[in-house]
This record gives structure tokens, C-alpha cells and sequence, in this order.
């Protein structure tokens, strides 16, 4: 909201403005400008995304502790038989 100090050029405005903009939790502002508006579709879509791959991260670290568990039961067999 930075943005909103030289546009109303008056620091008790901007006070003003940011008070009340601040108490309402339904209004967001942003520069369009400056690229940081990100669409509601957009961000669910990466959000989507992100958990996705999140789930895929998970099934994979799973399949490698079994591996990882594979593993050390057939060295310790082999250290057994030796």
C-alpha cells in the first residue's frame, strides 16, 4: 500500500485510508502495475499443483524408506552368513 503515499500525496490521508483499508479483511490492494496481482484461478491452479506434487513427494519418499529397509535386511543377512 506503500503506492497509495505519493498518489495521495498527503501522509494524514494516506493514514487515513490504510486505517480503515487495514480494519477490512474483504478488500486487498495492489499495484497492478508492479506485477503483483496474482488471478484467483491462476494461484489455485499452482496451488493445485503444488499439492500434487507434495502427495507424489511423499509416495516416493515412502517407496524409499521400504527400499532403504530392503536394503540394510539383505546386508545384515549377508553379514549373518559370513
Amino acid at each position: 500500500m506503500e503506492f497509495l503515499k505519493e498518489v495521495l500525496d498527503d501522509e494524514e490521508l494516506y493514514q487515513q485510508v490504510a486505517k480503515k483499508i487495514k480494519k477490512r479483511n474483504d478488500i486487498k490492494l495492489a499495484n497492478l502495475a508492479t506485477g503483483e496481482y496474482v488471478g484467483k484461478g491462476k494461484y489455485q491452479a499452482l496451488e493445485n499443483k503444488v499439492r500434487e506434487l507434495s502427495k507424489q513427494l511423499a509416495h516416493k519418499d515412502a517407496k524409499l524408506h521400504a527400499f532403504e529397509n530392503k536394503v540394510k535386511d539383505l546386508i545384515l543377512a549377508l553379514y549373518i552368513m559370513d
